[in-house]
């Protein structure tokens, strides 16, 4: 009995000359699969460029960056209050950057959620996760057709297209993932 463990033992240690070829499934489908938030997608939603993330006008990242303020971590970390006064409306601005302040603390806690989409969600009142969670996909897409229709919401979009479907779906199900976490 004892001879027969050794000899099973010894058998294994011996690497087999013809591995089974295994069929390696790719890293991107992996973590496209995963919806759960990363510590990556947080660092580099925080990371991204206030030029490149079209949370605003390019005047508006301009002069941000010139304030010193060029990524969106500068932007949702800075003070705001003393950002605000160097705009010629200091309170409109305060505003503003506060709505561009809860975009961004969304799109980095909701997977799949660019800070430009985070923005439009803010703007129509959903400013959490919970928030998307509570609501079916039909009815937030609805919603967000009829947000596109008015002035504010056509100057939101700045000429793009209303989300789809299926791209709120990832959004709804991204917010499941992170509450549940």
């Amino acid at each position: 009995m004892l001879r027969y463990a050794w000899s099973r033992l010894s058998r294994r240690s011996v690497p087999n000359p013809n591995p089974p070829r295994q069929t390696a499934t790719p890293i991107v489908a992996r973590v496209a699969s995963t919806p759960q938030i990363s510590p990556s997608h947080r660092s580099r939603v925080l990371a991204m460029q206030l030029s490149h993330s079209r949370l605003c006008g390019p005047r508006r990242a301009d002069r941000l960056s010139r304030l010193g303020i060029t990524t969106l971590g500068d932007l949702l970390y800075g003070d705001l209050r003393s950002i605000a006064a160097n705009f010629g409306a200091p309170q409109k601005a305060a505003e503003q950057l506060g709505r561009y302040r809860r975009a961004i603390r969304l799109a980095a806690a909701v997977p799949n959620l660019s800070p430009a989409d985070a923005l439009v969600l803010v703007t129509i009142h959903r400013r959490n996760p919970q928030s998307l969670i509570r609501e079916s996909a039909g009815t937030l897409h609805r919603d967000l057709i009829r947000f596109s229709n008015s002035t504010l919401g056509r100057s939101t979009l700045r000429g793009r297209p209303v989300p789809s479907l299926r791209r709120i779906k990832r959004w709804i199900a991204g917010a499941n993932a992170t509450v549940a976490v």
